[in-house]
């Protein structure tokens, strides 16, 4: 399958004749403001393949941060939007650089009224998990690179079910928001990963916490984060907690369940790993005791 060639974007800059130090000053800050300094601007890359019947888009946005990268990060927005203001963002950017990351932001749309049937882009059999394969083979010319998955309302649909599809392929994940979910499936492989909703998401809480309760039934080594003081939306503070705990899988190599630790998403509180084992569902995993603090900072009781 043969990519369009790649769009680049650069910051263009005009010479003009006796530019004013104030005028200097006011368009560079307006850059920034933007995400674009007046120095040379990251090139974020917009790779198209061919959609199918049921995936009707298939842009990705990709940055890469350096010759060769550990890992890839793939952020997914919500339901048939455009993951290009996510490789935008600086926070994001700065955490793909400082860990040897590519980033790719995922342009998936689907028609939604055939997703809850099992059609389109959320159900990575149907074409889009290839699809995201080869777009990262291709955009980085790496081979089987671990990947890093969040992904945000629609996007957590694509990111669990992806998780389930290719266990193999991911370090750690990250399903936020989504109002429904398939039910988690039976597997030797279960990468460490995050279950969470805004503790204000009427549509996504209880769905949430009622899928995240079955993967601790089942064994798996997830976290439930109940974001306080937050609605249907994105926030920065989860996400701040978000890559330090992908840090900590990607870094340290860390073994689900065997490492890391248990706290009762009750009280916060640590506990052993043969209780939290009695009470599954009440307990979250994260790969090391230092980040308790962070999760109770961000979780609400």
């Amino acid at each position: 399958m043969k990519l369009l060639r790649p769009r680049h974007y650069k910051c263009r800059r005009k010479v003009r004749s006796a530019a004013r130090p104030h005028q200097v000053v006011l368009v560079c800050g307006l850059a920034l403001l933007i995400g674009v300094g007046c120095g040379n601007a990251p090139d974020i890359e917009k790779f198209s393949l061919p959609g199918t019947d049921e995936i009707h888009r298939a842009d990705f946005y990709v940055l890469r941060t350096g010759a060769s990268h550990q890992a890839v990060l793939v952020l997914c927005p919500q339901l048939n939007a455009s993951g290009e203001s996510l490789v935008q963002d600086p926070a994001w950017q700065q955490f793909a650089r400082e860990n040897q990351l590519a980033l790719i932001g995922v342009y998936l749309t689907s028609d939604k009224y055939r997703l809850r049937d099992g059609k389109g882009y959320y159900y990575p059999e149907r074409g889009s998990g290839e699809l995201l394969l080869q777009a990262i083979e291709q955009a980085l010319g790496e081979e089987d690179l671990p990947l890093l998955l969040y992904g945000f309302s629609g996007g957590a649909q694509l990111v669990s079910r992806f998780v389930a599809w290719k266990p193999e392929r991911v370090t750690a994940w990250c399903a936020y928001a989504a109002s429904w979910w398939a039910a988690p499936e039976a597997n030797p492989l279960n990468p460490a990963g995050i279950v969470a909703s805004g503790e204000l998401d009427a549509a996504a809480l209880g769905a949430s916490l009622e899928y995240f309760k079955q993967g601790r039934s089942a064994g798996k080594p997830w976290t439930w984060v109940s974001i306080r003081q937050t609605g249907h939306r994105q926030s920065r503070e989860f996400q701040d907690f978000v890559r330090k705990y992908f840090v900590l899988c990607l870094q340290q190599q860390v073994r689900p369940p065997a490492d890391g630790c248990w706290v009762d998403i009750g009280t916060e509180e640590q506990v052993p790993a043969d209780a939290a084992a009695e009470q599954a569902v009440l307990s979250s995993w994260l790969p090391d005791p230092s980040l308790h603090a962070d999760w109770a900072a961000v979780h609400d009781q």
